[in-house]
């Protein structure tokens, strides 16, 4: 496999580049090529000439991509552009289907994923790409847990520029602002790993979850008090306007099927709910966590150790916008020493997707590859 990476900042450097990319043999050779386009646009028009710019050259291609911020383009992070990876397999195939979240209620969309994935031979892993912002319903990532347990499963919510709900995520055909693009990689000599680093530590005692809301993504009360109470009891973190981002650094950690979780406040009432950027549970034991950078580094080594141990000869990296916000100017930290072992291309995101245990859940403030 070969992975080729770009930042595109105008359809006419797109065009020379993919009309460079035409000529090479190991395109042409391909027995698939899966091109990821991660951009700062919503504007869906603006995607279809990118696409249109493409496909006239690599008609062959499976186009997938999603909204995204801060994009990983090799060793730097870059803003307001698009990046590009396209990944070139000399063996193996890939699949790709589109997913509205509108039909959760019936079912019909978890069966129709449940039956996309089941039915591929030779699978070796999955991606998911979705707008977590809209994902009231983790029963369509449990979907996935019928998987043999060493599938790996990993991918990540798309996020907009302007820190706004409207994402996007989309296919060769179609675009979905409350949706997932799901891609099966399948094939005997395609080997995928995937790994996830979190790093962030706890402090204080444990408490109980005692109610939520809006679907388990909003905490009403913890010990039977408002939720954002314990903030102003341990940390004196008012209830106000700046509450989202004084706590940005302080998620609530979980502990789910083994794994600590962190989940980050999006919002507060006037009344103490917390909103949240992933579900919780009624009666969860949650812990206020802080943001270590000692921490959060020898997280990332231990990965970058791993990954090194797997040889890869291409490397996706999805990376939380708040270790973004909460590492400034070193957050490329998380990504430098990996392009040393192979060209890295992905973003930071709005939750992280990932499968731990056998378990596919949504995680906040990790970085994975």
């Amino acid at each position: 496999m070969k992975h080729f990476v770009y930042e595109i900042k105008s359809l006419k450097q797109l065009k020379t580049i993919v009309r460079q990319l035409a000529q090479d043999p190991v395109v042409a050779t391909a027995s698939a090529v899966l091109l990821h386009v991660f951009t700062y646009s919503t504007d869906t028009q603006y995607i279809d000439e990118m696409k249109q710019v493409i496909k006239a050259a690599l008609p062959q291609v499976i186009i997938v991509g999603a909204s995204a911020v801060g994009q990983i383009i090799k060793d730097k992070i870059r803003s307001q552009t698009t990046a590009i990876s396209v990944l070139c397999f000399a063996t193996g195939r890939v699949f790709v289907k589109g997913a509205s979240y509108s039909n959760l209620a019936e079912g019909k969309t978890i069966e129709g994923l449940r039956n996309f994935v089941t039915d591929k031979a030779e699978l070796q892993g999955v991606e998911v790409l979705a707008n977590v912002k809209g994902l009231d319903n983790l029963s369509f990532l449990s979907a996935l847990d019928v998987l043999p347990e060493e599938i790996p499963v990993f991918g990540c919510g798309a996020d907009a520029d302007d820190d706004g709900n409207d994402t996007l995520v989309f296919d060769d055909n179609n675009y979905y602002t409350h949706g997932a693009i799901i891609v099966l990689y399948c094939g005997k000599q395609l080997h995928i790993q995937a790994y996830i680093s979190v790093g962030w530590k706890t402090l204080g005692k444990s408490m109980t979850i005692t109610q939520t809301s809006d679907n388990d993504m909003s905490i009403v009360t913890i010990d039977h008090k408002p939720a954002v109470e314990v903030y102003k009891k341990y940390l004196k973190i008012e209830n106000n306007a700046q509450f989202a981002a004084s706590v940005q650094e302080f998620p609530l950690i979980a502990n789910r099927h083994g794994h600590n979780m962190a989940r980050v406040a999006v919002a507060s009432t006037s009344k103490g709910t917390i909103q949240l950027a992933a579900k919780v549970h009624e009666g969860e034991i949650v812990r206020i966590g802080y943001a270590d950078p000692a921490a959060i580094i020898s997280a990332v080594r231990v990965a970058l150790q791993k990954t090194a141990a797997f040889q890869p000869e291409g490397l996706l990296a999805y990376s939380c916008v708040t270790r973004k916000v909460f590492l400034k100017e070193y957050a490329n930290e998380d990504n430098k020493p990996f392009n040393d072992l192979a060209p890295v291309c992905g973003f930071h995101t709005f939750g992280e997707i990932f499968r731990q245990g056998g378990h596919v859940d949504i995680y906040n403030c990790t970085w994975s590859a």
